[in-house]
């Protein structure tokens, strides 16, 4: 009869549960990966291309979701009302290792996180969370393939559709 092993049990358990998608629900979460993804089209076909930054939020048991979002510092975009949570942010990379809360709607193939809220908007007796993941800041115009190959894999679909803009010296968002 062969022996139980917990440890393994437990990892196994833990591979399966982040494997699966996020679904509807309220989570406390870390940010884990950061990247300036650079132009990229406008939900509006009609609109000119905008620079936009993906950012990959990861829960307790190691979930991940990703949203990109334009780079927008106002009280109704997403990126604003994410940067507005924190007083230190005075760049993108700032973000890497910050706790909030999301609330994701939608089912198992196309999550959509819809709120986010700061952690003295919500009281809560969850833990802080530890990445199961190492942070990562990527910048497109300053390439790092052993990062890149680390990314989400909706980042790397994002950048690899990347709009590249010809003479524009501010292609960058970084700090």
């Amino acid at each position: 009869m062969a022996k139980f092993n917990f440890k393994a049990e437990l990892d196994s358990a833990k591979n399966d549960v982040r494997s699966k998608k996020i679904e509807t629900g309220f989570y406390r979460v870390i940010i884990t990966q950061v990247a300036e993804i650079g132009y990229q089209k406008a939900f509006n076909p009609e609109d000119e291309p905008q620079l936009k930054v993906g950012v990959v939020f990861e829960n307790a048991v190691g979930q991940q979701i990703c949203k990109i979002m334009p780079l927008k510092i106002s009280s109704y975009s997403h990126f604003g009302q994410l940067c507005l949570l924190f007083d230190d942010i005075e760049s993108t990379a700032d973000l890497l290792g910050k706790e909030l809360f999301i609330e994701v709607e939608g089912n198992a193939n196309w999550p959509k996180i819809t709120c986010l809220y700061s952690l003295e908007d919500v009281m809560t007796l969850e833990p802080k969370i530890s990445s199961q993941s190492e942070f990562l800041y990527f910048i497109v115009d300053e390439p790092n393939a052993d990062c890149l190959k680390k990314l989400h894999a909706d980042l790397k679909k994002a950048i690899s559709t990347r709009i590249r803009v010809k003479g524009d010296e501010n292609a960058s968002i970084s700090g």
